[in-house]
């Protein structure tokens, strides 16, 4: 699971730092610096600040910061899901006081965020990003999530084939 997280990690470094290259934005770039030249003035390469400010530096900041990403320094950036992050997104996909299948809750969390917690949605994924296709070792990879929605009191077993997730909160932010 560790190696599949990096590699998502690089696979959106590298989606953004090639969505800035974009062939139309070079042209436009390249019109520029032959004019800035031509008037003799000092032309500043805007991918060097793009990247530091704009770009994948800005995104792994942030996901550093919130805790999507660790570690906070250091190589083996990786994506993980802490129990906050995990609160955040049963909230913003599930209506205060409702509650929808274990299943439902995994679609629209990927439909959403395309934050993908099974083996189908990392296949999907991969392919979405032209990555090679990366599943974990054994189909019962997204054990951790219900334990996680378990854990944060989120998660109502009704058997075990089929659990329900619930978002306990109303509309004012407290717990029902």
């Amino acid at each position: 699971m560790k190696q599949i997280s990096r590699r998502c990690v690089n696979a959106n470094q590298r989606m953004i730092y090639e969505a800035i290259r974009h062939p139309d934005i070079i042209k436009v770039l390249d019109q520029q610096e032959r004019k800035d030249r031509a008037g003799g003035r000092v032309w500043r390469d805007p991918y060097r600040e793009a990247d530091g400010r704009y770009g994948y530096k800005l995104f792994l900041t942030l996901a550093k910061r919130i805790g999507l990403i660790i570690p906070k320094r250091g190589a083996g950036a990786r994506f993980v899901l802490n129990d906050k992050l995990l609160r955040y997104l049963v909230m913003s996909v599930i209506r205060p006081g409702e509650r929808v299948s274990y299943e439902t809750f995994k679609d629209l969390v990927f439909a959403h965020y395309g934050i993908a917690l099974d083996d189908e949605k990392i296949a999907r994924a991969c392919e979405w990003c032209g990555t090679s296709r990366l599943t974990t070792l054994g189909g019962n990879s997204d054990r951790w999530v219900m334990e996680m929605l378990d854990a944060a009191g989120v998660l109502v077993r009704l058997s075990d084939s089929c659990s329900l997730v619930v978002n306990p909160f109303d509309g004012e932010g407290k717990a029902s």
